[in-house]
């Protein structure tokens, strides 16, 4: 099977998932989640760094990849779980799933440098699991990210903001250092930004007053960066 191939698969695969699980209220359909799961390594295995993954000579996931901090989930499983996290949230908030994209609000290769990131598609902020490290944007919602991995993906966000495909363009574009400062700019300039990392408990935002009630609310105890 070729990569074209394989996206068409998982593109119908995605589709039938939606229709059903939108259908059902919630329910997973664990046959068609087989399915798709099974579509989407396939497409994974051609198409490795689309997903940002890498393979070793065996065809097995490379584990030297799978390091970062506190997150040691192979990359497949950790960018699978991704995918279904939104996948989840789209077929819980739209009218027609089976059109909707399975790359969510994104393009293919923003998504492919978000999966380089190791970013999961964005979740509604009532569903965070507040036991895992994030960042969040409020005009998209939360994405989760492993340790060591959250000045990349926040300098990203940026980079999106500005129509640019990556943190280091957005850095050269500023004129600012890649990817602390452009961390540092995400944060402080976009409304409703905030991260949670692997290290601390407390979310971190630009400044308290700016949250709204729902993020008051999600991210109580909330620390302001900059005030």
């Amino acid at each position: 099977m070729d990569k074209e191939s394989a996206r068409r698969m998982l593109e119908s695969a995605y589709a039938g998932w939606q229709a059903l699980h939108g259908q059902h209220g919630g329910e997973d359909g664990a046959a068609e989640t087989e399915t798709l799961r099974a579509a989407f390594e396939g497409l994974c295995q051609l198409a490795p760094s689309h997903f940002g993954l890498t393979f070793d000579a065996d065809g097995a996931i490379d584990s030297a990849r799978a390091g970062g901090g506190e997150y040691v989930q192979p990359l497949l499983e950790a960018a699978w779980q991704g995918f279904l996290l939104g996948a989840r949230h789209q077929a819980a908030h739209v009218d027609a799933p089976a059109a909707v994209s399975a790359t969510g609000p994104f393009s293919e290769a923003q998504w492919a440098a978000m999966c380089d990131c190791h970013m999961s598609l964005p979740v509604a902020l009532a569903q965070v699991d507040m036991e895992r490290p994030f960042i969040y944007e409020r005009r998209f919602g939360v994405f989760y990210v492993p340790g060591n991995c959250h000045q990349a993906a926040m300098s990203l966000l940026l980079a999106f903001q500005h129509g640019l495909p990556s943190g280091a363009e957005v850095a050269a574009a500023l004129g600012v250092d890649y990817p602390a400062a452009t961390a540092d700019h995400w944060l402080e300039h976009t409304p409703g930004a905030a991260l949670k990392s692997s290290a601390g408990s407390r979310v971190q935002v630009a400044r308290v007053k700016r949250m709204n009630a729902s993020e008051r609310r999600f991210f109580l105890g909330a620390q302001g960066v900059f005030e």
